[in-house]
C-alpha cells in the first residue's frame, strides 16, 4: 500500500486525487487545479503536526493506535534523527504542487527478528557462494538502485538529503546512525542492498533492493546483515511493515506498544561498530551463524 493510499484508509479518502491526469508528471504547476493543492492541503491539516521543539517521545504515547502518519514540519537532521530514535521510520510524500512533504510514520505493527529465530533457506546458503559483503560503503548507490526498482514512491529528494546528513555525520546525530548494507557478486557489481538506521541496540531497515538477475540475492544480503547486526550486539533488527518475506526469515509481527517498549529497553546499548570497508565472504557469514537451516 503507497502512502497515498494508507493515509486514505486512516482519514477517509480526502487525500486522495481525483485527477490523476493533472499530476505534476504531465500538468505544468501552474495549471494544477486549486482544487487538488486544497485537498493535499486538508491531508496535513488533519494530521498530527510534529515540531522540531515537540517531546517526540511523548508523541509515541499519545499518539491514537488507529493512527500512524504525522506530519513533521522541518527537514532538519537532528529532528529526523530524534524521530527515528523514537520508534518513527521517515517518509515522505510529494503534494501536486511539487511540494515534498516530511510524513514521520509510526505502524501500527513492526515486523521484528530476533536472531534465535532468524531462518536461512538451503538455496541461500549454496548461491551465497562469491558473493560479499561490505557495510557503509556505498549510500548514494544503494539509493539509487532502490529508486530504480521502487521508484520515487517515498523516496523524495528532501528525505535523501536529510538521512544522508546523519550518515555523513561521524558517530551519527541524536543516537542515530545510517548504514548500508551492501552485496557484490564476483564482478563488483552491488547485487542488493539496504539502508536502514540505528539507535542504541536495534537496526531499523528504512528501504532495500535486489538485483532480479541474481537468484536468492536479496535473501543472502538479508541473512548477512542478521549476522553482522548480531555480531556486533544489537538486540533485535526492526523489518518495520509485515511483509511475506520477512515472516519467511523468521520475523514475528509485534503490536505498536510492545515494539515500543522493547525499543525502549534497548535504547542504552552500546553495540560494537558496524562499518566495514573490507569485503567478507558471504559464505562465510552464513556458515558461521546459528540460525535455523531451512
Amino acid at each position: 500500500m503507497c502512502i497515498r493510499d494508507s493515509i486514505n484508509a486512516e482519514y477517509g479518502g480526502w487525500y486522495s486525487c481525483s485527477m490523476p491526469a493533472l499530476s505534476p508528471r504531465n500538468c505544468p504547476r501552474d495549471k494544477i487545479p486549486r482544487t487538488h493543492v486544497y485537498r493535499a492541503r486538508t491531508c496535513l491539516e488533519n494530521l498530527t503536526t510534529v515540531h522540531p521543539e515537540d517531546d517526540v517521545e511523548e508523541l509515541t504515547r499519545r499518539l491514537p493506535e488507529a493512527t500512524q502518519y504525522c506530519h513533521g514540519s522541518s527537514w532538519e537532521p537532528g529532528f529526523v534523527a530524534r524521530l527515528i530514535a523514537a520508534g518513527f521510520i521517515p517518509m515522505s510524500e510529494r503534494l501536486g504542487t511539487g511540494e515534498c512533504v516530511f510524513l514521520p510514520k509510526l505502524h501500527q505493527r513492526r515486523c521484528l527478528l530476533l536472531w534465535p529465530e532468524l531462518h536461512k533457506s538451503k538455496n541461500a546458503v549454496r548461491r551465497s557462494k562469491g558473493y560479499s559483503v561490505t557495510v557503509d560503503q556505498s549510500f548514494d548507490v544503494v539509493w539509487a538502485a532502490c529508486l530504480e526498482q521502487h521508484g520515487k514512491t517515498w523516496l523524495h529528494d528532501s528525505l535523501r538529503r536529510a538521512l544522508r546528513a546523519i550518515w555523513e555525520t561521524e558517530g551519527g546525530i541524536q543516537g542515530v546512525q545510517m548504514h548500508t548494507f551492501e552485496l557484490w557478486d564476483t564482478k563488483g557489481q552491488l547485487v542488493a542492498g539496504e539502508l536502514g538506521a540505528s539507535s542504541g541496540g536495534v537496526y531499523t531497515s528504512f528501504t532495500g533492493f535486489s538485483s532480479r538477475d541474481h537468484k536468492s540475492a536479496g535473501s543472502i544480503q538479508m541473512i548477512c546483515t542478521a549476522e553482522l547486526l548480531e555480531r556486533a550486539g544489537y538486540e533485535f533488527w526492526d523489518l518495520g511493515m509485515e511483509y511475506e518475506y520477512k515472516v519467511e526469515l523468521g520475523a514475528r509481527v509485534v503490536e505498536r506498544a510492545e515494539f515500543l517498549s522493547g525499543l525502549r529497553a534497548v535504547r542504552e546499548v552500546v553495540p560494537n561498530p558496524l562499518n566495514s570497508p573490507h569485503p567478507m565472504s558471504a559464505l562465510e557469514l552464513i556458515k558461521s551463524s546459528h540460525s535455523l537451516l531451512d
